[in-house]
């Protein structure tokens, strides 16, 4: 066996290309696809089981990759996640979708990219890096260490999620938990974790299956198996779950025997699925606000304590002074008198007692309301929303940029809400009321009970997305709101969504209902219809704070200092490790300057490298230190495993010399090439850590095709002591 050199040069770089761009090209399709079946384990397939597998392929591949390519990989598994889970989007603008997929694609990027770091300084101990890549790789590292790597990792994917939920203004919509919002005794952790434990979970079984699956193809290798640890302890965490979550379930059940404080409240629900319409006529907002009366009428008859209609229900505002506005005044105020009760609305208002004082319509103050009639007629309550939609409600920046907001077609901007009101509905019920989608941020529902609320209404209007699956989404996501609070929750929507939660998460009615195969009657509230639903809620007015409720992220907190304190961690231990081999290999005086490169030429077979010569405070000996080689070898040498042979140099590479070896392990080989093999001038492999002092064995052509050698790089130092870098990767073939 031998290496060919010039002749074979030319095919043996087009067939190294090749079969690097076909692992590379698998990676890719398969992280997309692993992407896409991430996807479907939200609405509208609710393939929940798909969530725990969809991130196998991503870490197993990533994990034995480089911090750079694992970014990559990472962020087009986030953009074949991202896109189709939130292409309902398009229904609002087109674009969208393919602008906010890869902003959602950055998170699990930083999560993948963190993974090869992690992996290498949690799993294998610092001693056992530093005796070489052999000893590296044959090393085993223990069902405790795995275990501990993969809680870090799902500790590190909650961090992620929970910054994704609040940096700039946030967005926690489809996080990881939410995916197993049918799976009803999983989810009951949220009382205490919020939804983040779930996606914990969800998380360490996907790791912990990458794993398994790792240990299983290292046994057909070897023929020694060794037990999935990891695995073992996610699936006793996921049946401890369950089965704790299933009494949970239980004893929330509203159809447990009655407490003595218990208490029921009849509140209907009106559904008016009225098309959407931003800048409606007077005629129109008409024909809307006598649908929505007409329905409001027939639901009296079930004598309702409080009636809900959903959010801007009829397109103009409740207390616009002029005609129209009184006449919905009018009408609204009579049902309130003639049902003896309640009416809660939403609607945009506006500044109205100060209009005066604005100088133009289209700088006066206004919000997304929720008002209040009383039994009586007259106005009770208020409340303004406080979390608004960015580009949909109000255009960030737009005070400063006035022509966005033109762009936009809002024509103004709405103001947040300053306070979480609470609305007493009698009977010792107090509501707190979420506007469209405030009831996916926890720490709203959060103010909302610690003010008191003992029941959660939602109004919401999902008729923008009249073909997509956003309005079930969003019922999924707003589901872990009545487990963290363990309140009830009535959602009221305008074309669908209008429901009962019960403080257990299941939707016990609907506007819809089915008849199922026992005769019971099962909810069906994605179903887009006109009507109206009376609602029997059971609520007990002194329900105690959840520890959700009162403490909010403990458990986030607690992931994300695991998750730094990893990250440190293997900060320090990379710090350690190249304190050691600088010091392995220092030259006299200890001192070594930077050096740009000054030129190099290009020729057919190599690269010749001008490195200038320091002597460092009269050390006689010269110090070689080159800055600008990972981008040269990144350019001529295709990705995989490589062998680099030093040939013309002191054959025990000592003092400056050795600067070499030492700058193509902190540049080249740890960060870009982890698998090289360095052929020492004596024709002995030493790998990198403790054996570049003392190499160990031989290679030849056989050992380097065994470890998949693709590339042989050649530093090469003339007696004139100028240095030339071949970097003409040559093929390995057997001579016949």
């Amino acid at each position: 066996m031998e290496i060919k050199t010039e002749i074979e040069k030319e095919q043996a770089s087009n067939e190294a290309w090749r079969t690097s761009r076909k692992i590379l090209s698998a990676e890719i399709a398969a992280t997309i696809l692993a992407g896409i079946f991430y996807a479907t384990a939200f609405p509208p397939r609710n393939w929940e089981f798909a969530a725990w597998m969809a991130l196998v392929p991503l870490h197993f591949i990533v994990a034995r990759s480089t911090p750079k390519r694992a970014f990559g990989l990472g962020f087009l598994w986030g953009c074949a996640w991202a896109f189709p889970s939130f292409f309902w989007l398009r229904e609002i603008a087109t674009p969208i979708p393919f602008a906010i997929a890869p902003v959602l694609a950055f998170f699990p990027a930083v999560w993948a990219g963190l993974i090869p770091v992690l992996t290498r300084h949690i799993l294998v101990p610092t001693k056992i890096q530093l005796e070489g890549f052999e000893a590296e790789t044959a090393y085993k590292p223990s069902g405790i260490r795995q275990t501990a790597l993969a809680l870090v990792l799902a500790a590190g994917w909650c961090a992620l999620e929970w910054i994704r939920s609040w940096i700039f203004t946030g967005l926690p919509w489809n996080l990881a938990g939410a995916s197993q919002w049918k799976i009803i005794p999983m989810i009951q952790i949220a009382e205490y974790t919020g939804v983040f434990g779930i996606s914990f979970l969800v998380v360490y079984v996907n790791v912990a299956g990458s794993m398994a699956l790792a240990s299983v193809l290292s046994t057909l290798g070897t023929g020694r198996y060794r037990r999935p640890v990891p695995l073992m302890a996610g699936m006793v965490m996921v049946m401890s779950v369950a089965l704790i979550g299933f009494k949970s379930m239980l004893s929330w059940n509203a159809s447990r025997g009655k407490g003595e404080s218990k208490r029921y409240l009849n509140i209907v629900g009106i559904q008016g699925d009225i098309p959407q319409c931003r800048f409606a006529s007077e005629e129109e907002a008409d024909k809307v606000l006598d649908q929505y009366s007409r329905l409001s009428e027939l639901a009296l008859l079930n004598k309702p304590d409080v009636m809900v209609w959903p959010e801007t229900a009829v397109p103009l505002s409740f207390r616009s002074p002029n005609g129209y506005g009184e006449k919905y005044r009018t009408v609204v105020e009579a049902l309130a008198r003639q049902g003896n009760t309640r009416v809660i609305l939403g609607t945009i208002d506006y500044d109205f007692d100060h209009l005066a004082s604005y100088r133009e319509a289209k700088d006066v103050t206004a919000w997304n309301t929720v008002f209040m009639i009383g039994p009586d007629g007259k106005l009770a309550d208020r409340y303004d929303k406080t979390h608004l939609v960015p580009f949909g409600e109000y255009v960030p920046l737009g005070r400063f940029f006035p022509w966005l907001v033109d762009l936009i077609g809002m024509g103004r901007g709405l103001s947040p809400g300053q306070r979480h009101t609470v609305f007493d509905l009698g009977k010792g019920a107090r509501a707190g009321v979420c506007v469209c989608y405030e009831d996916v941020f926890p720490e709203i529902t959060g103010a909302f009970v610690r003010n008191g609320a003992n029941i959660l209404l939602d109004i919401t209007n999902d008729a923008w997305y009249p073909t997509s699956a956003e309005s079930e989404q969003h019922l999924a996501n707003a589901i872990f709101r009545a487990i963290e609070t363990r309140r009830p929750l009535v959602r009221v929507g305008n074309n669908n969504g209008t429901c009962l939660v019960l403080p257990s998460g299941i939707v016990a009615d609907s506007v819809v209902s089915k008849t199922g195969p026992d005769g019971t009657m099962i909810p069906k509230p994605m179903v887009k219809c006109r009507g109206f639903a009376p609602f029997k809620v059971r609520f007990d007015p002194h329900t105690p704070l959840t520890f959700y409720s009162k403490y909010g992220d403990v458990f986030v907190w607690l992931c994300a200092i695991a998750w730094g304190a990893a990250l440190l961690i293997a900060a320090w231990k990379w710090r350690d490790k190249r304190r050691f081999l600088a010091a392995a290999f220092k030259p006299a005086l200890g001192i070594v300057l930077c050096v740009n490169f000054a030129s190099w030429a290009f020729s057919s077979d190599s690269l010749p490298l001008l490195l200038k010569r320091i002597l460092v405070d009269g050390d006689q000996n010269p110090v070689f230190l080159a800055t600008g080689i990972d981008r040269l070898l990144d350019k001529q040498v295709p990705p995989g495993n490589i062998a680099v042979r030093f040939e013309g140099f002191d054959p025990h590479l000592k003092d400056g010399d050795i600067d070499i070896p030492i700058l193509l392990y902190e540049r080249m080989v740890y960060h870009r090439y982890p698998n090289a093999v360095f052929a020492a001038p004596d024709n002995k492999a030493v790998n990198v850590g403790k054996d570049m002092l003392d190499g160990s064995f031989h290679p030849d052509a056989a050992w380097l095709s065994k470890h998949d050698v693709v590339a042989m790089v050649i530093f090469h130092k003339d007696t004139e002591g100028r240095i030339r870098v071949a970097v003409e990767p040559k093929r390995l073939e057997r001579n016949e």
